[in-house]
């Protein structure tokens, strides 16, 4: 589970720079639920800092340079089947084996 949006954005508008220190960290740890041993363990994990710039750059070299596209069409399948079964837990309040 991830904590809120983004963070790049707000501080964009708050007048940072990607440049700046902690650019683009999450302000609060993520959690990641795993079944072990039959039983759900949550642990808490700071995610990487993220730069937009870095994405868009990989973009323009795929487009323009036959770089390979930062996104493989399998990863973003991948995603789109996580949030599927994220919606369909919801609404069903049982849990969706991937």
């Amino acid at each position: 589970v991830k904590h809120g949006f983004d963070p790049q954005e707000d501080r964009l508008k708050a007048g940072g720079m990607p440049d700046d220190h902690g650019f683009g960290a999450d302000p609060e740890p993520g959690e990641l639920t795993s079944m072990r041993s039959g039983s759900a363990e949550t642990e808490r994990i700071q995610g990487e800092a993220g730069d937009y710039r870095q994405f868009y750059a990989s973009i323009r070299q795929a487009i323009g340079q036959d770089a390979p596209n930062p996104v493989p069409p399998r990863e973003a399948v991948a995603v789109m089947e996580v949030i599927e079964a994220a919606i369909e837990s919801a609404g069903s309040g049982r849990r969706i084996r991937l």
